[in-house]
């Protein structure tokens, strides 16, 4: 019920899939679907006036284990979110690569290969991002997806909000609905 001392900037973790989301909606926020939490990892660069291009990394197209906390790079632990500054995407987003594995709102849907869809037991919630024990390059990218059950509690696994531009603007206006009739 609460974070270890010295703790209070670094990322929740120990949380299920389930218990984040109704955090989420405690705060009037939510988990980002999959194309989200990509797009805010890897929001496409104009390369020329006619040319976007979408990177692999939020930082570019080549792994720097100086951007990211992940294995081989950082204290095999978490660190503050505000950390590896140089890792920050273009939309001024901390830490989309490494440090934990971020639970999405989406359904983890594994391919195998040219068969299709893996069949699992139990449904899996999606994860993204890598995390500070993940050891492989290429599971440490923005569009690699992860999964595990939507029960698990893991030390590397944690979560971020998003909010709908609607909901803001509703949220704001509400704001000043309720700071106009304070003064009025």
């Amino acid at each position: 019920g609460c974070y270890l001392e010295s703790r209070e900037n670094h990322p929740v973790v120990g949380i299920s899939w389930h218990e984040a989301a109704a955090y989420a909606r405690w705060v009037g926020k939510r988990l980002p679907t999959n194309a989200e939490w990509v797009k805010a990892a890897s929001w496409p660069v104009a390369t020329s006036p006619t040319n976007r291009v979408q990177r692999r990394y939020p930082w570019g197209e080549t792994m720097d284990l100086r951007r990211a906390n992940l294995w081989g790079s950082g204290p095999e632990r978490t660190v503050p979110v505000d950390q590896y500054a140089d890792g920050v995407s273009v939309g001024g987003v901390y830490q989309l690569i490494g440090n934990v594995w971020e639970w999405t709102n989406g359904n983890f849907r594994g391919v195998d290969g040219p068969a299709g869809e893996l069949v699992f037991e139990s449904p899996m919630k999606s994860l993204r991002g890598g995390a500070f024990d993940t050891y492989f390059d290429s599971q440490a990218t923005c569009e690699f997806q992860s999964g595990d059950s939507p029960l698990a509690r893991k030390r590397n696994i944690g979560f971020r909000l998003a909010i709908g531009v609607r909901d803001l603007m509703l949220s704001l206006s509400s704001v000043e609905d309720a700071d106009s009739a304070e003064v009025g």
